[in-house]
């Protein structure tokens, strides 16, 4: 993923043809320990009708103080007649560690209660579940364990010892009562995490099969059973753990409710969206079988293209259960926004949206750990993300849970200075573009280029990097009309008696094939470098240009034209290795073939793409596009035919506020970089998984 400058104001002066000198600005003052706490305010009312007691709970957006501290009072009214009022007021968010606590084994035994809305499911099959490993939605083969709810809805089961310390089980509840009737459509899941941090109280219902679901979106199985198995191969077993950590950001497993109290510090999580959609799938919960309606409505309108005349469907509906309907929804987030939003009517959870929203994606924001007029991102080999930030020559880190891992100042020093992108190596050693240089961190955060940075090789205001198959680091240079090449952390890759960092291009770089003021960067599978040029406003016309691995220009001296580039900012390789381009200009995105024939025509249109900074890629060839806008920043969704998938207003989830960097994660959540708020935002399962850190093409690990 490579971006381009910024075009507007607000939190990145950068400009999208100057260079900048920024004055640094802090945008976190918290203490630079693993551990982070913030202070968040919220006051709620909720009000639900029940034949069952529970008290409701209200959380919204976290905000960061500049002193961590953390006091939490609530107060609750619960009555024992059918009606339930709960007032909550929180103060805190709680405290989250860099690295979860790990067990040395499961706890033991697992009890909690089955609830549909805020009423007991009684006589339903609850099984504790270990994912499968065999492939994504692969069969997780005999159960652990399994209870019956009994009358008040409760279960417990016994817990065996973890074979793998971060094999992934979960919660499956099938069937039983809320009181109408048996309800065979009606499937609610928990997702406990990683077995040796697993909790031993599980609450079992519609919040936590939002969460659950859209976590593990691109691990659930969509053919035979949609949603039945939730599964990864032995190559991506980190990535399904990664993804179970999100629900206990979603959700406190505990309770329920929506979100986790122990969100990371001043982060915001989409509470009134997970509300809103428990509630849709409470309609269906809360039947039963003799009068199943409500959920053959459901099922209609979470099917793409579903139709519900009133009594039945226009199509086949796809879902069977309510986890295959909240599956289709997060699959689908662009689909049936307003028939879905029109069946919230009960009022089971608080707070909920007060009208449809935009889409259905759900995203986590996050703050701290030094983002200062934040750029392009990237994501290692462990899931970490790594940022770098224009406004105060710094890197940010953050761990797959949204974590910050560098201080308050990020990381500092190898020459960091005037920073827009990132890319990571084999190693996992993090390089930035750095002005007229390149630096080169460990994956601890360590400063491993001189204070200068790595310089020569034609560096001049550095822009886009990327790393190929042999580690060699390539970088665009915005300030010159050529490409620079440094050897990097695998000096045997490297021309006899190199050293990290030593450039390999000349002095001058690679020149020739149409560079001119180049932007992003990007490498394919045969390590070709591509990067997009916008040229002066006298001319050059904008182009892309190809290099091979010895840097020789394989694109005319004009480069690749026409697909309708205009002002092109980045670059992204699919897996078919043909080129994609996003257009700051004209709200356009371009594709180009592997020799460089413009296979867009005049460009690619609509799903809200426009005033596009950024561009990647995942392994099933979609395409996704940051869109620099403010204060409602969007990404936009095209598939291998340059279709749009997101909606008119493309997709707004997380709060994305001037998105000007994006990546893509192996556990299928986009990252996206807000410059104007200091924030990064993960969309939650969004994407096909993406095999990290990105080298070459694009593939599902």
């Amino acid at each position: 993923m490579f971006i381009a400058g910024c075009s507007g104001g607000g939190g990145g002066n950068e400009g999208h043809h100057k260079k900048h000198t920024p004055t640094a600005t802090a945008t976190s003052t918290g203490v630079p320990t693993p551990t982070a706490t913030a202070t968040a305010t919220n006051t709620a009312t909720a009000t639900a009708t029940a034949t069952a007691t529970r008290t409701a709970t209200a959380t919204a957006t976290a905000t960061s103080t500049g002193t961590p501290t953390a006091t939490a009072t609530a107060t609750a009214t619960l009555t024992a007649t059918a009606t339930l009022t709960a007032t909550a007021t929180t103060t805190a968010t709680g405290t989250q560690t860099a690295t979860p606590t790990a067990t040395a084994t499961a706890p033991g035994s697992v009890s909690g209660v089955l609830e549909g809305g805020i009423l007991p499911i009684v006589g339903a099959q609850v099984n504790l579940m270990k994912i499968g490993t065999t492939g994504y939605g692969s069969d997780p083969g005999n159960d652990v364990g399994g209870s019956v709810t009994d009358s008040h809805g409760n279960y417990s089961i016994n817990m065996p010892p973890c074979s793998a310390a971060h094999e992934v089980w979960y919660l499956s509840a099938d069937g039983g009562n809320t009181g109408n009737g048996t309800n065979s459509r009606s499937r609610l899941i928990a997702v406990l995490g990683p077995c040796n941090q697993a909790p031993s109280s599980v609450t079992i219902n519609e919040v936590t099969t939002v969460a659950s679901t859209y976590a593990m979106s691109q691990f659930m199985n969509t053919t035979a059973n949609l949603g039945q198995n939730i599964g990864a191969p032995s190559t991506n077993l980190l990535g399904a753990a990664n993804a179970s950590l999100t629900v206990q950001n979603l959700v406190n497993l505990a309770t329920g409710t929506a979100p986790s109290s122990t969100l990371p510090a001043g982060a915001t999580a989409p509470t009134a969206e997970i509300n809103t959609l428990a509630d849709v799938l409470a309609t269906c919960v809360q039947a039963d079988d003799s009068a199943p309606a409500p959920c053959q409505q459901l099922n209609c309108v979470a099917t793409p293209g579903g139709i519900w005349s009133g009594t039945s469907c226009n199509i086949t509906a796809a879902p069977e259960t309510t986890v295959d309907a909240i599956l289709q929804i997060a699959r689908n987030p662009a689909n049936n926004i307003g028939a879905l939003f029109a069946l919230a009517t009960s009022t089971n959870y608080s707070p909920v949206l007060g009208s449809a929203p935009n889409d259905w994606t759900l995203g986590l924001k996050f703050v701290g750990g030094g983002l200062n007029s934040n750029f392009g991102l990237a994501v290692d080999g462990g899931g970490d993300v790594w940022v770098v930030n224009f406004g105060n020559r710094s890197l940010s880190k953050f761990s797959p849970s949204g974590v910050a891992l560098s201080t308050s100042a990020g990381f500092t020093g190898g020459g960091l200075n005037e920073s827009r992108n990132i890319a990571i190596d084999s190693l996992g050693n993090a390089w930035a573009t750095a002005g007229n240089s390149v630096a080169e961190f460990d994956n601890n955060g360590n400063a491993l280029s001189p204070s200068t940075g790595y310089t020569g090789g034609g560096t001049n205001d550095t822009y886009g990097i990327a790393i190929d198959s042999k580690d060699r680091v390539w970088a665009s240079n915005l300030g010159a009309a050529d490409i620079s090449l440094f050897c990097g952390a695998i000096t045997a890759n490297c021309p006899a008696s190199f050293t990290t960092g030593e450039p390999i291009s000349p002095a001058g770089g690679f020149t020739g094939g149409g560079l001119s003021f180049s932007f992003g960067a990007a490498v394919d599978g045969n390590d070709s470098v591509w990067t997009v040029n916008d040229g002066p406003s006298n001319g050059p016309t904008p182009n892309v240009s190809k290099f091979s691995s010895a840097g020789a220009a394989i694109s005319g001296a004009s480069g690749f034209t026409g697909g309708g580039l205009a002002q092109p900012t980045g670059v992204a390789i699919d897996p078919a290795g043909n080129a994609w381009v996003s257009n700051i200009d004209n709200g356009v995105v371009s594709e180009f073939s592997t020799i460089g024939s413009p296979l867009s025509g005049t460009g690619f249109t609509g799903g809200g793409v426009g005033n596009s900074e950024a561009i990647a890629v995942d392994s099933a060839n979609n395409v996704w596009v940051a869109n620099e806008s403010s204060p409602v920043g969007t990404v936009s969704e095209f598939n291998s035919s340059g279709m749009p998938i997101s909606p008119s207003g493309g997709f707004q989830g997380g709060s994305m506020n001037d998105p000007i960097g994006i990546a893509i994660d192996a556990s299928g959540n986009v990252w996206v970089s807000n410059d104007f708020d200091a924030s990064i935002t993960q969309l939650i399962g969004a994407a096909a998984p993406v095999k990290t850190p990105l080298i070459g093409l694009p593939t599902l690990p």
